[in-house]
């Protein structure tokens, strides 16, 4: 399949009703509202292990913006923590996937760095495009430990999928086809782009 049927593949029909003024999409096509969108459902994963719950959360955490020296603050914390860490820079930001630990250390954790993104609550972050063209570079490891877990392996692998356009376009299907789902809850949810 080529890049542009697997794009034409994800792409959802619109809502049948708009959120902002409650009207049926279809009186959308005469009307000038100028908040037409569409629905696009993209999947994520949890930060709760499924193996243990969540006593040992993962330490999850999303910055949006480019800037390098924000990107280095939030990494010199995992590795004060003595965390493995995944990076990824994705549409206008980062995401950072941490190592599970345990609840008091990962609120130790987040205190340092709440101040960065304090409207992020750090339970889900997403591994799917939202937008065809979105940047979506390919996953950055940090080592802590001398072994790479199979958790970073796992994701890696999707994340690497993903970026070149070769995971399935069933996002259930392609999470479990790189075995995400034995390190995290996975979850599929809509999105409305405008």
């Amino acid at each position: 399949m080529s890049n542009i049927e697997e794009k034409k593949v994800r792409e959802i029909k619109p809502m049948s009703m708009c959120s902002q003024c409650y009207r049926p999409y279809k009186e959308h096509q005469n009307a000038e509202l100028g908040h037409q969108f569409t629905l696009k459902f993209v999947g994520g994963i949890v930060n709760i292990d499924p193996r243990i719950g969540g006593n040992h959360p993962y330490t999850f955490f999303e910055v949006d913006t480019k800037d390098k020296e924000i990107h280095e603050k939030v990494i010199s914390i995992y590795k004060k923590y003595n965390l493995d860490l995944v990076l990824h820079v994705i549409g206008k930001g980062a995401h950072f996937f941490g190592a599970s630990v345990d609840r008091q250390i990962w609120i130790e954790w987040y205190s340092e760095l709440k101040e960065l993104n304090p409207l992020y609550p750090p339970l889900t972050l997403r591994l799917t495009r939202k937008y065809d063209d979105e940047i979506f570079e390919k996953p950055i490891y940090y080592e802590a430990q001398s072994v790479t877990p199979n958790w970073s392996k796992a994701l890696m692998h999707f994340l690497n999928k993903e970026k070149d356009w070769k995971n399935d376009t069933n996002i259930r299907k392609a999470i479990y086809a790189c075995g995400l789902q034995k390190y995290f809850k996975e979850t599929v949810y809509p999105i409305i782009l405008k």
